[in-house]
């Protein structure tokens, strides 16, 4: 029985493993080798690119690296050029952009606006272009460093300091700039005295675009030198910054960084023999909430369309813009609603599409790629509409925000193809019956004639024969014929012709339950 007891601890322990996340975890070889010191990781939202700093050099200096994650390993870090090294005359004052597809650094260059300027360079292959000054307004006559863009690439907040040398800097603040219609940078505004106490410094905004980290060694209470603290931008303005006591020290803490997901915050650390990349994991009232960047694209380009996502937990339209001229377009869905991402055409007559995505509780990785197809209407066209959902147990439409654009597409569809017939194709996997009504599921009843046969000695001993009908009751959960009537009454109420609408129903039972579910679709037929 010990051993019982011992092997089910074990198992309860592993479970528990595997099933929370490790409250601090390093980052994986090659990024941390034992032989090296690395430094102030700044990681991309999407979590695909990182830069650090490490003591890989013959001279002393610290040399600044890239690396790329490849499928869920990374790249061997490669070390940039010393051009890149040698203009970090603010050494740890580099980021990111959100797509990892921009470094900036912080350099003091004779030629330079100010003291210290902030400097980008584009990523062109697997190679940075040469840095080029960002200029007015955002760089001044002071000391600029530090930039932090949002995930939408619109906002800038960086510090604008009074002194700084390569090691650190002194009465900074944070300051804000917003991207103008032909993409120069505004004037740019120091933040609220909340946050400004005299000496704030490397913002970090977060991808959802309200979560902002900094560092301050004049705010209060402090264990000791810079120490990290959090503010939210709510109802239009900060909150009163937190310390981020999980990770703070008795030392300096200040440069780290945090993907579009939310959940840790990468910095570097002291480990047991060398200064360690290290990630620890968001308290739950100090998380971030995540972003989910969609990749996306048009399969053909040529057809004008309209990219919409909607907060269907708020009934919000949250963007509505047209894709590039190649087709390609990014959006971003902040975590905890189900947002609707549709492709819709300026022309009726042409096939749209669609996707959900419920993100409420998280996602697995901080960006997905989608492609959506979008052509002219032609026969045996299928058109998905399992955005359309009916209330628990019902063959009622749920009056859902998903709803509403569904049937706006679809009807559309059907009325600019008036040569085409709409077959409603509804298919329950999932069908159960019982003799009795066993389950709130089984709503609907069959009723079948049954005659039954039973052999009878009467009282003089003879054998006789009788036959009775009996009614007998099956209980089952088929509403589906149900369903597709009450699709074809909605489609008509928004003006589709009843007689260009048909449909076929198919149950099948289903003995796993999470592999339960209704698939609701149509088929374009050509009109007889």
């Amino acid at each position: 029985m010990k051993y019982i007891i011992i092997f089910l601890l074990l198992i309860s322990g592993a479970t528990q493993s595997f099933s929370q996340p490790k409250s601090v975890r390093k980052l994986p070889h090659p990024l941390n080798q034992p032989s090296l010191n690395t430094y102030a990781p700044y990681i991309s939202f999407d979590g695909n690119a990182l830069i650090f700093l490490n003591d890989y050099t013959d001279d002393g200096n610290l040399a600044l690296n890239y690396s790329k994650r490849v499928g869920a390993d990374w790249s061997a870090p490669v070390i940039l050029p010393p051009t890149y090294s040698n203009m970090l005359t603010f050494v740890r004052g580099f980021t990111l952009s959100p797509d990892g597809q921009t470094l900036y650094l912080t350099s003091q260059l004779s030629n330079g606006i100010g003291a210290f300027d902030i400097y980008s360079c584009a990523l062109k292959g697997s190679t940075f272009s040469a840095p080029v000054n960002i200029g007015l307004p955002v760089n001044s006559r002071l000391n600029d460093a530090s930039p932090s863009i949002t995930a939408d690439g619109q906002t800038m907040y960086f510090m604008r300091c009074e002194t700084m040398n390569s090691k650190q800097a002194d009465r900074c603040k944070i300051m804000i700039s917003k991207k103008q219609p032909g993409g120069r940078w505004s004037e740019a505004t120091e933040l609220p005295a909340i946050i400004n106490t005299g000496n704030s410094q490397t913002p970090r905004i977060m991808a959802d675009g309200e979560t902002m980290i900094f560092a301050s060694n004049l705010l209060q209470p402090n264990k000791g030198g810079m120490d990290l603290y959090q503010t939210r931008f709510i109802n239009n303005e900060w909150t009163k910054p937190v310390p981020l006591t999980f990770v703070n020290t008795a030392e300096d803490d200040q440069f780290v960084s945090v993907t579009g997901q939310g959940q840790y915050l990468l910095r570097d650390t002291k480990g047991e023999r060398r200064n360690e990349l290290t990630e620890y994991l968001f308290p739950a009232d100090l998380k971030p909430r995540g972003v989910l960047r969609i990749d996306g694209r048009v399969n053909d380009p040529t057809i004008p369309v309209y990219v919409l996502v909607n907060d269907l937990n708020k009934d919000k339209l949250v963007y509505n813009a047209r894709p590039d001229k190649d087709g390609t377009f990014t959006t971003f869905l902040v975590e905890g609603s189900i947002y609707e991402l549709a492709i819709e055409p300026e022309n009726g007559s042409v096939l749209y599409d669609s996707k959900l995505f419920d993100i409420t509780e998280g996602f697995p990785r901080p960006f997905e790629r989608y492609t959506a197809t979008v052509k002219q209407a032609a026969e045996n066209d299928e058109v998905s509409l399992n955005s359309i959902s009916f209330e628990t147990n019902t063959s009622s439409i749920e009056k859902t925000a998903a709803f509403t654009n569904e049937f706006r597409r679809f009807s559309r569809l059907l009325k600019s193809n008036p040569g085409m017939v709409a077959e409603i194709q509804i298919e329950l996997h999932g069908y159960v019956e019982d003799s009795i009504q066993s389950s709130p599921d089984l709503t609907e009843m069959r009723i079948d004639s049954v005659e039954y046969y039973f052999d009878e000695i009467d009282s003089l001993g003879q054998l006789s024969t009788h036959d009775t009908i009996m009614a007998e009751y099956t209980y089952h959960n088929d509403r589906t014929v149900k369903q597709a009537e009450a699709i074809v009454e909605q489609l008509v109420a928004l003006g589709c012709s009843r007689d260009g609408i048909a449909y076929v129903t198919a149950v099948k039972p289903e003995a796993i339950l999470e592999n339960r579910k209704l698939l609701v679709k149509a088929v374009l037929r050509r009109r007889q």
